[in-house]
Order: C-alpha cells, then structure tokens, then sequence
C-alpha cells in the first residue's frame, strides 16, 4: 500500500532524472543509514550482543540481507525501485529520454551488475547467499498501478459491491489456506500472502480502488492527517516497542490473543507519540 501510495504521488509529474534524484530519490538514505544504525545498538543493549556482533550485523548482515533489522528490508527495496521511478515517469508522460537518462540507466544496471557479481563471489567463496537486490522488480506493479488506480479509478467499471465481496473472498480463502498451512507445520505468513504472490497483489489493488472510488466520503481531520504525515516513521520505529513490550505484556495477560490488540494498540500509540515529537525537530524530519 505504501508503495502504490508512492506511485499516485510521485508518477506523472513533470520532472527531471537529475532533478528527482536529488530532491526525491536521495532523501530515503538518511533514513536507511540512520534506523539501520539505530536497531544495532538496540540489539546491542537489549539482547547483550558484543561489540564485534553488533559490528558484523551492521556491516556484512547489511550487505548479506540489505537490512540490519527485520522490517529494514523495504528501505533498501525502495531505494532499488527509486532508481527506476524517473523512466518509468518519462514513459507515463510521454517525454522523450535526453541523453543523460541513457547515461543515468546505464549507470544504474552497472550498479547491479556489480552487485550481482559480488552475490556469485560471496557464494562461492564464503557461502553466503545475498538476493536482497533482485526482490524490488515485483513491487513496480504496485507503483503503476497506484497511479493508473489513483488517477483512472473513474474509468474502472467495477462497482463497490463487487469490489468489496472479491476482497473479502480473497481473504477468507487466504485465512483458510493459511490455517490448513499453519496445520501442517507450515507457520509463514508470506506462505500464501506473499508481497509478490497474486492473492496480495490483488487484495492490495482492491483496497486502493475502494479508496479512491469512495475518496469523497472522506472529509479532512487533523488526527488521521498527523497520523499519515508520521506512517513512514511510525513504521521505522514499531518494532522498538514491540520488541520491549511482547514479553511483559503477554506474561500480564496470559492470553495470546489479547495480548495481541494490546501490543498492536500500544506500539502503534507509542510510536505515533514519538514520531509526532520527533517531526518537531527540523532535522529529524529527514529520517521520518
């Protein structure tokens, strides 16, 4: 959902590869290196990690996994996509590319070639499996259709009752196949609601659409505005509170399932809480 939320704000703008680089594709990358860098000491302090640990998770886990820390994996996949996002704008509004897009795309496939040798050495020499660059090509389907859908929804002949029973089919089929999965010891959400599986990619589409085909039922508030303005921080730093809460609140509930909307409700109040006071301040704003 993010990144079709990317691709309605960020596709069918006119402006440069150098120019969109530089104002749009740069800004993630305090982020990375901030958060990235952040996580290690945590683990460091939280789970009495060594320093040459910590160290190698923030250095050859980085290059062998592109994150440091679980949910880290989207900002590297983002940046992957970012590189592409001024091509795939030249295609959508119809502009010509001038001869430094050639130099720009040519440099950008160096780029992974170099990565992508890099991954047969590390494999063959050290035997470790680095893939982390190759997972952005699925999500450019989200970040054209978020577009196509936030800019073409009027021209989808798909009406909201339709809409709303193919997702809520799709996701009953999802928790049954999840379910009998789970039963025979395959426990992964990514099982069957994978990023880059079709029954995801079409509940996505389906929630998308029903928002902007509905976008006037939606009047403006403050809360849900602040709240928007901080996601992408919110999801930076949840897993902070997550991690400190689990044990505490599950050993004070004793049910699994409560405890569940308890850490979802303090992790998500927490890290809006932070976020919030954090944008206050001019420069961390670069970082959520």
């Amino acid at each position: 959902m993010f990144i079709m939320i990317s691709g309605y704000l960020l596709l069918g703008h006119d402006i440069g590869t150098k120019d969109f680089y530089i104002n749009r594709g740069f800004r993630i990358i305090p982020a990375l290196i901030f958060w990235s860098t952040f996580f290690v000491v945590f683990d460091f302090f939280f789970r009495d990690k060594t320093i040459t640990a910590s160290i190698l998770q923030l250095t050859v886990g980085f290059i062998g996994n592109g994150k440091t820390y679980y949910h880290l994996w989207y900002l590297t996949m983002f940046i992957c996509l970012m590189m592409f996002v001024p091509f795939i704008n030249h295609y959508i509004i119809g502009e010509k590319p001038q001869i430094e897009d050639y130099y720009y795309l040519i440099g950008i496939f160096a780029f992974f070639m170099f990565l992508n040798q890099a991954s047969f050495v590390a494999k063959e020499l050290f035997n470790v499996t680095i893939t982390w660059f190759k997972s952005f090509p699925w999500y450019l389907a989200y970040l054209i259709s978020g577009y196509f859908i936030g800019n073409y929804y009027e021209k989808i002949k798909v009406s909201n009752k339709v809409a709303v029973a193919s997702l809520l089919s799709l996701l009953i089929i999802s928790i049954v196949l999840n379910y009998y999965s789970a039963s025979f010891g395959i426990i992964k959400d990514s099982f069957i609601l994978s990023n880059a599986g079709i029954i995801n990619f079409i509940v996505t589409l389906l929630i998308f659409y029903l928002f902007a085909k509905n976008n006037n039922l939606f009047k403006k508030n403050d809360l849900i505005s602040n709240i928007a303005t901080a996601s992408f921080g919110i999801y930076l730093i949840h897993p902070f509170f997550l991690t400190l809460l689990r044990i505490p609140v599950v050993e004070f509930t004793g049910d699994l399932s409560l405890s569940i909307l308890i850490l979802l409700f303090l992790a998500f109040t927490l890290s809006f809480m932070c976020i919030f006071l954090f944008r206050k301040i001019k420069y961390f704003r670069l970082i959520c």
